[in-house]
C-alpha cells in the first residue's frame, strides 16, 4: 500500500491540463493562465501629474528666495496631449493622470500655490521630480505580467486589462460528476425506512466543488446492482473529464464501484492508501478521463477530497504548484499517531496574536459528520508521531482557498 506520499505523486506525475481556451477577460477570474502575458510597452508610457497642480521648472524655483510670478500658458488634463512647451518662468495647468508638458519637471500641487490675475506663485522650493511618475515606474516593455500556470486574481484581471487585453488564454476546468453509490441510501426529504440512511456524500462534494467554481453535476445515487453501475459509470464516463463516487470501493461483496471501472478498462493508479482516513481511496484513468472512488464514510471521503481531489483539480488545469499546501498551526494539546498510516485531524482553528492554534473540533470517527462541519483545518500527522501541545504542527484549511494557491505557486 502506498504512503500518502506516494500516492499524491503518482496522482500529479499522470495529471496533465486538459487543454486551453480563451475566455473574456471578465470571464478569467480564478482560472489558471495557458499563456504569459507580457507588456507590449512601458507603463505609464510618459511622465505624467501624480495630482492637481501646475506643472513648472524646477530651476525657476529651486530655493526659497526664487519665487517668481509664472505665467500661466495652457491646461493639460487626463485623457489629453499636451500642445505647450514649458519655458523658463511659464507653467501650465495640469490634473492627477495628465501627460507632463515638455520642459517641465515638476508638479507643484495647487495648494502650495498662490494664484494671481498675471499668473501664480509657488509658496516653497521645487525639486525636480517631484509629483511627477516617470516613465516605466510600473513596469516596462517585456516585463512579463501573468506567467502560464498564474491562478488569475483580480489585480491579473487589472494588470491585462492595462495593457489592453480583452481576452486571456486559460487551461480549461475539467467537467465534473459526483455519484453516490450503497443500497442504503435516501434522497433527502424522502421518507427513511429503518435500517436506511440519507445521502450526505454527494451533497457535500458537490457543494465544496462549486466553492472552487468547478461545474460540478451530481446524479442520484447508485444501487448495489452490478449492470445498474457498470451501465451508469459508463455512461457518465462518456459525458464527463471526471466522475468522482462515494462508496463502494472497499472488499465488500456490494463494493462494486472499482470492479465496474477496472471492467470499463480503466487503468488503476491508487487502490489504497496509507491513509486515515480515507485508506480505501481508488484512483483511476483512461483516455485523458479520471474515476475518483471515494470511500462511503463522511469523514473519508472529506479526507480524500482534500488530500486527493482538490490538488488535482488545479494540476489538471495547469497549476504548477505543490498542492495541497500546508499552513503552519500550534498544537493546543497533544497529539498521539501510533499506526503506521497517516493521519487527518479535524481541527478547530482560534487566531491568537502569535499565530494559529488548533484543537480537534470533536470524535474522529470516520463516520461522523458534525466534527467535519465545526472543524476548519485538517492537521497532518505523521506516522508513529507523538506530538506534545505547543508543536508547530502542517495543516490543510479547505476554507483558505484560494490563498493557498496563491502561497503555493512556483516562484
Amino acid at each position: 500500500m502506498r504512503t500518502y506520499a506516494e500516492a499524491l505523486e503518482v496522482l500529479r506525475s499522470r495529471t496533465r491540463p486538459l487543454g486551453k481556451e480563451a475566455v473574456p477577460l471578465g470571464q478569467a477570474l480564478g482560472r489558471v493562465a495557458a499563456e504569459a502575458i507580457r507588456a507590449p510597452s512601458d507603463q505609464p508610457p510618459w511622465a505624467n501629474a501624480a495630482m492637481d497642480g501646475y506643472a513648472v521648472r524646477s530651476s525657476d524655483v529651486h530655493s526659497p528666495e526664487a519665487r517668481p510670478l509664472l505665467r500661466v500658458v495652457g491646461q493639460v488634463a487626463a485623457g489629453q496631449w499636451p500642445d505647450r512647451t514649458v519655458e523658463p518662468g511659464t507653467a501650465v495647468r495640469v490634473f492627477t493622470g495628465a501627460p507632463v508638458p515638455p520642459g517641465a519637471d515638476a508638479v507643484v500641487p495647487q495648494e502650495d500655490v498662490v494664484e494671481t490675475s498675471e499668473g501664480i506663485q509657488i509658496r516653497r522650493p521645487v525639486s525636480p521630480g517631484e509629483n511627477v511618475r516617470p516613465p516605466a515606474e510600473d513596469f516596462s516593455a517585456g516585463t512579463c505580467l501573468i506567467p502560464v500556470g498564474r491562478y488569475i486574481t483580480p489585480a491579473d484581471i487589472a494588470l491585462a486589462a492595462t495593457v489592453g487585453r480583452d481576452r486571456l488564454w486559460v487551461y480549461r476546468v475539467p467537467r465534473v460528476l459526483v455519484l453516490a453509490s450503497g443500497q442504503e441510501l435516501v434522497e433527502p426529504g424522502q421518507p427513511l425506512e429503518q435500517g436506511r440512511i440519507y445521502d450526505s456524500n454527494s451533497y457535500f462534494l458537490q457543494a465544496r466543488l462549486r466553492r472552487l467554481g468547478v461545474p460540478v453535476e451530481r446524479w442520484s445515487f447508485l444501487p448495489d446492482r452490478w449492470e445498474d453501475v457498470r451501465s451508469t459509470l459508463a455512461r457518465a464516463f462518456d459525458r464527463f473529464d471526471v466522475v468522482i463516487t462515494t462508496g463502494g470501493v472497499s472488499v465488500g461483496a456490494y463494493d462494486l464501484i472499482r470492479k465496474a471501472w477496472e471492467a470499463l478498462g480503466l487503468e488503476t493508479l491508487i487502490a489504497g492508501v496509507a491513509i486515515k482516513p480515507g485508506k480505501p481511496l481508488w484512483v483511476g484513468t483512461a483516455d485523458g478521463r479520471w474515476a475518483f472512488g471515494l470511500p462511503g464514510n463522511p469523514a473519508s471521503a472529506y479526507v480524500c477530497l482534500e488530500a486527493f481531489v482538490y490538488p488535482w483539480l488545479w494540476w489538471v488545469q495547469g497549476f504548477p504548484g505543490a498542492l495541497p499546501y500546508r499552513f503552519p498551526v500550534t498544537l493546543g494539546r497533544a497529539v498521539q499517531n501510533p499506526g503506521g498510516r497517516t493521519f487527518f485531524l479535524r481541527c478547530r482553528l482560534h487566531v491568537r496574536p502569535d499565530g494559529w492554534y488548533a484543537e480537534p473540533a470533536g470524535p474522529q470517527g470516520s463516520h461522523i459528520v458534525r466534527t467535519t462541519a465545526l472543524s476548519q483545518a485538517l492537521v497532518v500527522v505523521e506516522p508513529n508521531a507523538r506530538w506534545e501541545a505547543g508543536t508547530v504542527a502542517p495543516a490543510f484549511i479547505p476554507e483558505a482557498h484560494p490563498l493557498d494557491l496563491l502561497l503555493a505557486e512556483v516562484p
